[in-house]
């Protein structure tokens, strides 16, 4: 009836009155990002893989194959509403003594949102994510054993991790500046047989701090630093360690062995030694090896390595170099004997002293700014002075490199003018082909979509879009512009000295430079017809080219020039429309002029812009041509009166592209704004954002069929975006986006993580001594806790009414029960209406189908279990009053029927702490606090128990195998543990040792 009346012309069609939804662009690959200039680089536990951060990307390669091995990112990660975190440093978990060439690499990855994530790099999982920091992360370290992990961050604090227990230890506060480097040392007590483990961090502030980790405190602080204090570096074997300042100077320090926290002794650190560096560049990074070299990057090309001497060496040294200058002061003085004043001029100075810890050799010279370099064995465990004679350096470089060389020590050792220069240090390998050295300025598709043409500062590659791989390498001007010439099997760079370069794709040649502008060759389209091409300067001219067939055979196809038109300022775009009726060229007087493509007479001029017009595009039916300007506006024009349809504020900054998508009026843009947004032109609204690029998008391009849009920025990275099934609706979208945005202001506005006890600021306590961050995750994970417990707290509120009703009724039925047992029912109003139900008769409660099969504090502990451990605490944080108490009183059940007694120990001891003084001012909560003492000391107590037996059982088991086989099973060195000798009971109950 609907349908013949809207026939009829009588009603509007059923889906006149719809919301218009389109479909969504999802990110798909991302390629041609080797290594991030903000990250690091780390081997693998063999020595044979690299790990480094690519952007938001932790990114395995293959140095033997240059390839990449995987690509390391969280799948619960969305990168809709905004971009996601990059990774800002790495570290390898240590693997002392493990021989096991199968075991897992651990790697520790810390990003610019203060958020840690520890990756099995073999199983490609994230194994634990840690939220702490308020913002980026800039230094990561393991302890000896790998059982506690220290980052710093910007935010000027340290937290201590236990990755094991995937929960934070403490938070040390002190530093005034950001922290730049950490680095965990062990000392032996001189009291007892154990070990303590003590971090000293360097800091933006001046200072070295030493914190004793086991009380929370800081020990010492190093002060004359007059500057920064960029990295530090440790040397186990001969307790030395490094620290860099941005003064141009190295100092040594030792570390003392013996230190002991109770017994108060001797300061940690003692500088022992102190040398200038070559470079006048500031120092980023110092890295020791287990042999005592040293690296030294500074922000250059040339990284330094010394040798550090023993103490042996030194003294042998000092004595070597005092003899000599005895020898000098004999001959100066003529007499065999040598005065006290001759006495002093002999003995070496201070500054002396400290130039004999150190052994110059020569420095590594690199092709490009070292952003970091490290050894292959750094963090293997090895405690013992390498004796190699060659040692392999990785290099990270400013302008997306991996490099590794091969240092030759022995020829290192001798003098400049023993060795020719480079013949020490080789480069062995180099991964340099999947990535341009500089941000990318073009991008473009082949004519079948299955090929990438990019352009960067000194080259253009040919990508394929399904793999992204780099196929071909071509070593080009500095390219502003490129195509692919009809076939795919030619590529064409405009150039910025004007010339436009044409390369066989198949064999890499150059088979025509032509000089074709006197300026920047600013922008390339092809002529509708395929037969040609037309091109823009900055010498106020378009050329328009025509494809030949050369007469020389070493080239297939050539340009000529077939005519020109000049026009008022210079030309930044050119644009065919599809009907071949029209060309359009933007220029830097804010114009936009249309000519007849045949004539070449002027038909229309396009005012509206404020600024330089940087990128047009017409439509595929000729209509509308879209228009973006340095002034950040989207304007669309009709092309029948050059009427302005709409203006849009597009984009935060300058729109540098415009595309339509084929045979529709959607259409995307780019800016430097770091963000692609996709455009309805029939409506006039913004669809979607596409968030992913963290720089400058200069270009993108749409395939031929509009379901594929690539783009590319001055981060180096080309992203492919693919059309996928997942409607979109602008309403939901724009709510969504603005969700995101409230969010980040929320967990922006959170409340500051609390200080922790101990932390050498000599104040009280602002929240509970823990380790704790807000961020959406835990906000989440908050709501769903809630959530269970409302679903809890109304299961128990059908079955309260139920007992009520039974209770009831059986009471009514005792007070009317005859002697004889017969119901007698006195006369009231309810004996003239219905006869009460009896228990049996009332029915019981369904089963809920939320709850399944699990009881409610079943059910509330599974919820509490999904969320991780790292998080846990966050999530509890976020907890208001009213659901903490919730949440004790089931705690308290969760003992009762021996659900989770851990975790329910620890959630209430957490909630009990933060929430103590209106816990003291309620008497019910009190006295549920009471109960559940009594209940988990008891609980406790049996489940210490039970560990001990079990302990106790393995040691016998231990004992009883190691008097078998006549051998220890557990090395004490290895271990770092003393063992106690092995003995044996006599008939009289004496201990003996045994043999």
């Amino acid at each position: 009836l609907i349908f013949r009346s809207w026939q009829a012309g009588r009603v509007k069609p059923p889906n006149a009155t719809m919301m218009k939804t389109y479909l969504r662009f999802e990110l798909r690959s991302t390629f041609g990002v080797i290594c991030s200039p903000t990250c690091n680089a780390v081997y693998d536990s063999r020595a044979s893989r690299i790990i480094c951060g690519c952007l938001e990307n932790v990114k395995v390669w293959n140095p033997s194959q240059g390839a990449s091995v995987t690509t390391l990112l969280d799948d619960d990660q969305d990168v809709r509403f905004g971009n996601l975190p990059t990774v800002t440093t790495l570290s390898r978990a240590p693997t002392p003594g493990q021989k096991n060439k199968s075991s897992h690499t651990v790697v520790a990855a810390g990003y610019s949102d203060g958020s840690l994530k520890l990756w099995d790099i073999d199983a490609k999982t994230a194994k634990v994510t840690f939220s702490g920091h308020r913002s980026q992360i800039t230094s990561i370290s393991f302890n000896a054993n790998g059982s506690l992990m220290a980052s710093g961050s910007n935010d000027t604090e340290i937290v201590i991790w236990d990755p094991l227990a995937e929960s934070g230890v403490c938070r040390l506060q002190g530093h005034k500046a950001p922290v730049t480097d950490l680095c965990f040392v062990t000392s032996s007590s001189s009291t007892s047989d154990s070990k303590e483990d003590i971090l000293i961090s360097t800091s933006k502030d001046a200072t070295v701090k030493v914190w004793n980790v086991a009380q929370q405190f800081c020990v010492q602080t190093v002060l004359g630093f007059t500057t920064e204090v960029t990295s530090l570096s440790y040397l186990p074997s001969l307790r030395k360690l490094a620290i860099s300042a941005s003064d141009f100077t190295i100092r040594l320090y030792e570390v003392n062995s013996t230190y002991d926290s109770k017994a108060g002794n001797a300061a940690v650190l003692t500088q022992v030694g102190q040398i200038k560096k070559q470079s006048k560049q500031r120092v980023s990074h110092v890295q020791f090896e287990s042999s005592g070299l040293l690296l030294c990057v500074s922000k250059d090309k040339m990284i330094e390595v010394f040798k550090i001497r023993s103490d042996k060496e030194v003294e042998k040294r000092r004595k070597r170099r005092e003899k000599r200058r005895r020898e000098k002061e004999k001959t100066k003085t003529g007499s065999r004997m040598i005065t006290s004043g001759s006495e002093e001029k002999t003995q070496l100075s201070k500054e002396d002293l400290w130039d004999l810890h150190f052994h110059r050799l020569l420095p590594i010279r690199t092709t490009s700014k070292v952003r970091s370099a490290t050894f292959s064995d750094v963090g293997t465990g090895r405690e013992v002075i390498s004796t190699r004679s060659k040692v392999d350096v990785l290099v990270t470089t400013l302008n997306n490199q991996l490099q590794v060389y091969t240092l030759d020590v022995a020829k290192s050792s001798v003098s400049t003018s023993q060795v020719s220069r480079g013949d020490h240090a080789s480069r062995t390998r180099a991964l340099h082909q999947q990535g341009h050295r500089g941000g990318i300025r073009s991008i473009s598709l082949s004519s079948d979509d299955e090929m990438i043409l990019t352009t960067s500062s000194s080259q253009a590659k040919v990508w394929n879009r399904r793999s992204g791989q780099c196929i071909r390498t071509l070593d080009t001007g500095y390219g502003l512009c490129g195509m692919f010439l009809p076939g795919n099997r030619h590529a064409l760079v405009g150039t910025k000295t004007g010339c436009l370069e044409l390369y066989d794709l198949t064999s890499c040649v150059l088979l025509e430079n032509i000089k074709a502008h006197e300026g920047c060759v600013w922008s390339l389209f092809p002529s509708y017809d395929k037969t040609g091409l037309v091109t823009g300067g900055s010498d106020k001219t378009v050329k328009f080219w025509e494809y030949e067939q050369p007469e020389s055979k070493s080239s297939s196809v050539g340009l000529v020039l077939s005519r020109q038109v000049t026009v008022v300022d210079e030309v930044l775009c050119v644009c065919f429309s599809s009907n071949g009726k029209y060309i359009a060229v933007g220029l830097l007087d804010s114009t936009v002029k249309v000519f007849f493509a045949d004539t070449l007479k002027f038909y229309l001029s396009l005012y509206g812009h404020k600024l330089p017009v940087m990128c047009i595009d017409i439509s595929s039916d000729s209509t509308l041509l879209a228009s973006g300007g340095a002034d950040k506006d989207l304007k669309i024009w009709g092309m029948d009166f050059g009427d302005c349809h709409k203006s849009f504020f597009a984009h935060d900054q300058e729109v540098t592209a415009v595309r339509f998508c084929p045979n529709t009026h959607y259409l995307f843009t780019c800016g430097k704004d770091k963000k692609i947004k996709f455009w309805d032109a029939d409506k006039f609204q913004q669809v979607m954002v596409l968030n992913g690029h963290y720089a400058e998008v200069w270009s993108l391009a749409v395939g031929v069929e509009g379901n594929v849009m690539v783009s590319a920025s001055n981060d180096r990275s080309v992203r492919v975006w693919e059309q996928t099934d997942e409607m979109v609706f602008v309403h939901l979208e724009q709510r969504r986006e603005l969700e995101g945005k409230l969010d980040e202001e929320k967990v922006a506005t959170a409340a500051k993580p609390g200080r922790v006890e101990g932390d050498g600021m000599g104040e009280e306590l602002d929240s509970a001594p823990v380790a704790t961050g807000t961020d959406n995750k835990s906000l989440m994970a908050a709501e769903r806790l809630m959530e269970a417990m409302e679903v809890v707290k109304l299961e128990q509120e059908r079955w309260d009414k139920y007992n009520a009703a039974v209770s009831a009724s059986e009471n009514f039925i005792a007070e009317n029960q005859g002697e004889d047992g017969e119901e007698k029912y006195r006369p009231g109003l309810h004996n003239l209406f219905e006869k009460p139900k009896k228990a049996e008769d009332i029915p019981e409660p369904g089963p809920n189908p939320v709850l399944g099969n699990k009881s409610p504090a079943e059910y509330i502990f599974a919820e509490l279990k999904r969320i991780p451990a790292a998080a846990r605490t966050d999530a509890l944080a976020a907890l208001p009053f009213k659901y903490a108490s919730m949440l004790i009183a089931h705690s308290k059940t969760f003992l009762e029927e021996k659900v989770g007694i851990e975790a329910a120990v620890q959630t209430t001891l957490y909630l009990a702490n933060r929430h103590r003084d209106q816990l003291l001012q309620s008497r019910e909560m009190t006295e549920v606090l009471a109960e559940f003492r009594t209940i988990s000391r008891s609980l406790v107590r049996s489940q210490r128990d039970i560990v001990g037996e079990n302990i106790a059982g393995l040691r016998h088991h231990l004992r009883s195998l190691e008097s078998k086989k006549n051998r220890s099973f557990f090395n004490a060195q290895r271990s770092g543990t003393k063992r106690e000798p092995l003995f044996v009971i006599d008939r009289k109950g004496e201990k003996k040792q045994r043999t």
